[in-house]
């Protein structure tokens, strides 16, 4: 059986953040005086715990972590409070809480990692629950904290830590400091990403629809379908479509395997965010050979915006006799020639990356790139992307690294769709625009694959 611990020994009851440990001085040396008076209990709930365990392997935070789990191990075994200070007393331990009864904390998300700090903090089985205080640097909690009516403290600026480097962006700056030596005659790019859509993202993944919705769905589709009628006794056929029937049929067939995936495709729509990709060279020298490549090791990287025909591909209607005769296209026999100034897609995905290149990026000139970014399952909890240039005249490349925080959510299909109009309910993050033709998007079908009209 649970049982409450025991702080009557201590003047205050300090919950603290996961940043206290992490990005904060040592505990040892921080000047607890002039926050509290007389000694404290710092307690650590369970998602506090969780978030330090989970920086144990960190390049940069791992020590930290482990010194700092190393210290609860006392409390763990003896379930006596470790000391951290002595003069004035300062003693560590971990609290347990009761189950949270999360319908009853209004505005509050489940999975929050501060949401979930403060609902632990709430439901504390401790012997005084009314002298808990909160120490936090972040708003949200300590806002949540005050909204229940539990004391909040911020942790002043002074007590955190200068960043700290990884190892990966000390062996970064090692590198930039050789790239340096060779400047003088090679090109110096600069490469910056930023998001369009504003962070955080949210990746929503749509349930599957009834099979009642499905039924529902196809037959009117199906009856909506443009049919073609008879040709009259004094018609010659120039104006009847043999075809229509054969490429109707296969349209029904198609229809009838896409919309029960309709779950997949609003899924792949809601996923869509903005990146804007930025390359600048502010040297003095021409990138010769130029490439730009954008990676993501989590997502899926679109060189244009897309849409996705959720309620089915277009059906076919009857076509005129001279649109049975193939065209001839003499452009496909010209040999591409590429301008030496100008950008090209030389990848364009979808993918896990996309690649322009430029013949000749001079000097003092700017480029942008916009691209599209399909978040997966398996992207949260962060999406990575990673822009590197590079040009046959310079020795190494020019990278830069975007992280983004993203949420799943799991969504009712009945949230985002109305079969009765046949219409999507919540609008996407990237909107068909007015400003846009229907050729600036590519078009999926939900299964995935690209639509291609017939």
């Amino acid at each position: 059986m649970k049982t409450n611990l025991d702080t009557a020994n201590y003047d205050n009851v300090v919950v603290i953040d996961s940043q206290v440990v992490l990005e904060a001085k040592p505990l040892d040396q921080l000047p607890w005086k002039d926050l509290f008076e007389g000694s404290i209990l710092l307690l650590v709930v369970r998602q506090v715990l969780t978030e330090i365990d989970g920086k144990k392997n960190d390049g940069r935070l791992g020590k930290r972590a482990r010194i700092f789990n190393k210290l609860l191990d006392g409390f763990i075994e003896s379930r006596e409070p470790s000391s951290v200070i002595t003069e004035p007393k300062i003693d560590v331990a971990t609290v347990d809480n009761r189950t949270i009864d999360w319908a009853a904390l209004d505005g509050f998300e489940r999975d929050n990692g501060d949401d979930r700090i403060v609902a632990q903090s709430l439901n504390a089985l401790v012997d005084r629950p009314d002298e808990l205080v909160l120490l936090s640097h972040d708003m949200r909690p300590r806002e949540a904290a005050k909204t229940y009516g539990m004391k909040a403290v911020k942790l002043p600026e002074s007590w955190l830590k200068e960043p700290e480097r990884s190892p990966h962006d000390k062996r970064l700056v090692e590198l930039e400091a050789k790239l340096k030596v060779l400047e003088a005659d090679q090109p110096q790019l600069k490469v910056e990403i930023e998001t369009i859509i504003p962070e955080p993202w949210t990746y929503y993944e749509v349930a599957s629809p009834t099979a009642e919705q499905v039924d529902a769905m196809l037959r009117n589709e199906l009856a909506n379908a443009p049919q073609q009628s008879r040709p009259g006794p004094f018609d010659i056929g120039l104006g009847y479509d043999h075809s229509h029937k054969d490429r109707l049929a296969a349209w029904e067939e198609n229809m009838r395997q896409d919309i029960p995936l309709m779950h997949k495709g609003l899924t792949k729509l809601y996923s869509q965010y903005r990146i804007r990709v930025k390359v600048e060279n502010v040297g003095s020298i021409s990138a010769e050979n130029f490439s730009i490549e954008i990676r993501s090791g989590n997502a899926v990287l679109h060189s244009a915006p897309y849409w996705v025909l959720v309620t089915g591909p277009t059906p076919p209607h009857p076509r005129p006799f001279y649109m049975h005769t193939p065209v001839f296209n003499a452009s496909k026999l010209q040999t591409s020639r590429r301008e030496p100034f100008r950008f090209y897609w030389d990848e364009r995905g979808p993918g896990k990356h996309v690649i322009q290149s430029c013949p000749s990026f001079r000097q003092d000139k700017k480029h942008v790139v916009e691209l599209s970014v399909e978040l997966r399952s398996g992207t949260s909890p962060k999406a990575q992307i990673q822009a590197i240039a590079t040009a046959s005249n310079m020795k190494g490349d020019v990278q830069e690294q975007k992280i983004v925080d993203v949420s799943p959510v799991a969504v009712p299909f009945d949230d985002v769709f109305d079969t009765v109009e046949g219409k999507i309910k919540m609008r996407p993050s990237v909107d068909l625009s007015e400003d846009l033709e229907c050729c600036d998007f590519t078009w999926f079908l939900n299964d995935g694959t690209e639509y291609e009209a017939d």
